[in-house]
């Protein structure tokens, strides 16, 4: 047994709706796989279903977009199966509402220069809780600005010094994780080597914040993996692995089942998460 824990979906930033994304892990014949959108608990219903209807093991989740405040940086949690589900919404709903002002001011700065308009923007982002510079860019892609999604105009565009570049406002990597634990879930630290999260994820070990760490992930490097099992060794800590999947709003190299959680790993983790509810 082996899964896939990390997953994105259309009601994100991913290209798949749900039910696409459960009928290739089906098709893959991957008997877990988890579904992780950023900030939005939309699909879990609907990957549930699916889920029994195709028979594989759907865990429900969300990956939290979060600052250390220690550095400024970005941190993301990823959150499974919270007992309590209610207390996270205000999180959801504020990285929601942050994406469509961030959007905003973006799509008005580009409109300027290129021909594209809100309505564009919108069709591209249909089924999407909220509005990612993946769909502005899906925008200018269909207008002939552009040839892929990631190239020189992405990051001319929200590159640090790109001419369209909004920050977000994220929260707080300890409140949320605290609120996390309140629901019950099982929280895990996301690639922790992509954000240079490293001494963040021993901070957050060692105060007992979270219980696990993304270890098999294709952004994190072999040195980073070697201190993520030191840390995960040190605190008794969960190590999990999934592709962060995207689709075509991804990388290309990583299909579904790319990066998965071993068996000897997945079953403590479903331990975990069975536990919580227990």
């Amino acid at each position: 047994m082996f899964g896939d824990l990390h997953n994105h979906s259309r009601y994100s930033d991913g290209s798949l709706s749900v039910r696409e994304l459960m009928a290739v892990a089906a098709r893959l014949g991957l008997p877990v796989i988890a579904l992780t959108d950023h900030d939005t608990m939309a699909g879990w219903a609907e990957a549930r279903a699916c889920g029994e209807e195709k028979g594989i093991c759907v865990i429900p989740g969300v990956e939290f977009s979060t600052r250390d405040p220690a550095t400024g940086r970005k941190a993301h949690l990823l959150v499974y199966d919270p007992e309590k589900p209610e207390l996270l919404h205000p999180y959801c709903e504020w990285m929601a509402q942050e994406r469509r002002r961030s959007a905003e001011m973006m799509l008005k700065k580009i409109m300027e220069k290129y021909p594209i308009d809100r309505d564009l923007v919108l069709r591209c982002a249909n089924g999407c809780v909220t509005i990612f510079k993946q769909h502005i860019m899906l925008a200018l892609m269909e207008a002939g600005y552009a040839d892929q999604l990631y190239g020189p105009l992405f990051r001319q565009l929200f590159g640090k010094d790109g001419m369209a570049y909004m920050p977000v406002r994220y929260p707080d990597v300890h409140e949320v994780a605290r609120a996390a634990r309140a629901a019950g879930g099982t929280i895990v630290l996301a690639h922790p080597g992509e954000y240079h999260s490293l001494p963040l994820l021993r901070e957050m070990a060692k105060a007992g914040e979270i219980d696990g760490a993304e270890y098999w992930h294709p952004r994190n490097t072999p040195q980073d993996q070697e201190e993520i099992a030191r840390v995960c060794g040190e605190y008794r800590l969960l190590k999990t692995g999934g592709t962060d999947f995207h689709g075509s709003h991804g990388d290309p190299r990583y299909p579904v089942g790319s990066f998965v959680t071993p068996e000897k790993e997945l079953r403590a983790f479903l331990n975990r998460v069975h536990r919580d509810h227990s």
